[in-house]
């Protein structure tokens, strides 16, 4: 036992390495904010040479040691445990650990609340993790309110125009994925509309995602000529966009997204009309694509296969079915599916 409290052995051992880490820190003069903002600063540097561990612990060393020394009613040690909670909220996302991260914005976000009111990155972090954990109800509610705190400052309207781009699209995207599409739609109309308060280079960078949004909530709402319109857009915009948003993943979802709802577009019209089988060649030439970008999928070739099938080419489908029961993500055993499809148009060649 210790001061009243049991210790286990793992809580000893926190404690000693949480003792060791602050002694870590600059031993400097001054108030309880000041060694903190000291230990803060040596965190950053110690982050901008790349050690992120190193650095994630020194933040929250130097937050544990302003808690000891310093008192609530001191208005700066606040400012500067604020942020400290805001470092170490970031520092924690970078290292993919959410949950974690998401105590420290929450603890900023409930215990100093005028720190939170100037900086909105307290809310967008919290709705970024909440995101990320599908939390989207409260993930919905933290992007609501770092909207309502941008809009309603001057100083911070102007301050963050790229905040004030990408948050419809965190709202949107949040309400895609809690079945709103509907509302999904005007929240992403209204980043296109706040894109053309910003510069040209912030739209570009942002258009590809706002599309991508709008398809998929038109995809949802069943508007599939609209969706396909706005995908075929996409493609227009993403030469555009720096390499980290062109990740092949991204790209990948993309054509997939495109080919089915070239499919359910031409399936909302008379079978065998001009108006289908000119869909349904757009949805087979987007699969051809696709398998030439992305030819190790079987998901790539299967929906190539179904366009090809569709169209009556039972060679071309057949072609391309095999190459599915192939490919590196097909389970053990094949697709039981691609089987029978296979079948189908070995009984069509006859």
């Amino acid at each position: 036992a210790k001061d009243g409290r049991v210790m286990f052995e793992g809580d000893v051992e926190r404690e000693s390495k949480e003792l060791e880490d602050e002694e870590q820190l600059p031993n400097t003069e001054g108030t309880a904010a000041e060694r903190c903002v000291a230990g803060l600063t040596l965190a950053k540097e110690t982050m901008e040479q790349g050690h992120v561990a190193a650095s994630l612990n020194m933040t929250e060393a130097a937050l544990r040691r302003a808690y000891k020394e310093g008192s609530k009613e001191d208005e700066e040690l606040l400012k500067v445990l604020a942020e400290g909670h805001l470092i170490a909220g970031t520092v924690r996302q970078r290292m993919g650990a959410w949950d974690a991260a998401l105590v420290h914005l929450k603890t900023a976000i409930e215990n100093f609340p005028d720190a939170v009111a100037a900086n909105p990155a307290f809310y967008y972090g919290a709705g970024a993790s909440y995101a990320v954990l599908g939390n989207l109800k409260d993930a919905l509610h933290m992007f609501s309110m770092c909207s309502v705190i941008v809009n309603e400052s001057e100083e911070l309207y102007a301050g963050y125009p790229w905040l004030r781009l990408v948050l419809p699209i965190n709202i949107g995207q949040t309400l895609l994925r809690m079945g709103r599409a509907t509302e999904a739609l005007d929240n992403l109309r209204s980043a296109f509309e706040e894109a053309k308060t910003v510069d040209e280079e912030m739209m570009a960078l942002a258009r590809p995602a706002i599309l991508y949004y709008v398809a998929l909530s038109r995809a949802a709402l069943e508007q599939h000529d609209e969706a396909c319109e706005t995908w075929g857009e996409w493609e227009g915009t993403h030469s555009t966009v720096e390499e980290q948003l062109l990740e092949t993943n991204w790209r990948e979802r993309w054509r997939q997204h495109y080919v089915r709802s070239l499919v359910l577009a031409a399936g909302g019209k008379p079978r065998g009309s001009p108006e289908w089988r000119a869909t349904m060649d757009r949805g087979a030439e987007q699969a051809r694509l696709l398998t030439e970008e992305f030819g190790g999928l079987g998901r790539a070739w299967w929906m190539r296969a179904d366009c090809l099938s569709s169209l009556g080419d039972a060679e071309g489908a057949l072609e391309c079915y095999r190459k599915v029961m192939t490919a590196a993500d097909a389970p053990d055993g094949g697709f039981p599916d691609v089987r029978y499809q296979t079948g189908q148009c070995l009984l069509q060649l006859g």
